[in-house]
């Protein structure tokens, strides 16, 4: 099924005369839905399909963030010239987790609740969003976790023990790609 989505002209009507009443140094805010631009994408499906437009709105501000949804995976982004972003300003998506995971599904735990582990592999859940001035802060909360669960390591082999493996697979459910992930043996 392709689905393809867009800002329709009052929206951006809208968007422009809201803007004009934001100071310039306000963090801007944007959540949608569908997703502005994702690089595991190949083509126009399941994106905003004149995203340049509310971009171009959005150029001259210095404080921005998208939200958005609709994956079922995690994902952050930096927006950039690929994505169709021209602004001098960074431009953060972030994707967020869906408590449903993926649709309720996959086999029961301890309680007889499907896991619903995103196609990521992430647990299902949500984010909790922090504002402070111009300034956000974000975190992922895996659902009936403790707030400490935010990585998946796999169990290690005795061959790992042992020092004879060079790979563990670690799952950082809110990672972002400029995140360092490291461990150390002993």
């Amino acid at each position: 099924m392709l689905f393809r989505s867009w800002i329709s002209a009052e929206q951006l009507h809208w968007l422009q005369a809201d803007l004009e009443q934001v100071p310039e140094d306000v963090l801007i805010v944007v959540a949608v839905h569908i997703p502005f631009w994702q690089d595991t994408w190949t083509s126009d499906r399941d994106l905003v399909v004149n995203r340049e437009a509310v971009f171009k709105l959005l150029e001259d501000r210095n404080r921005l963030l998208i939200i958005a949804g609709h994956d079922h995976a995690i994902r952050h982004y930096d927006l950039g010239p690929e994505a169709g972003w021209l602004g001098t300003a960074a431009l953060p998506e972030i994707i967020v987790a869906t408590a449903c995971g993926a649709w309720w599904g996959g086999p029961p735990d301890e309680r007889g609740i499907p896991l619903a582990e995103h196609p990521d592999g992430a647990p299902n859940g949500y984010h909790i969003f922090t504002f402070e001035g111009n300034a956000f802060r974000e975190r992922f909360k895996a659902a009936s976790m403790p707030a400490e669960y935010q990585l998946r390591i796999e169990r290690p082999s005795e061959s790992v023990l042992q020092g004879t493996v060079s790979e563990i697979i670690v799952n950082v459910f809110n990672g972002h790609p400029e995140q360092e992930v490291a461990y150390s043996l002993d």
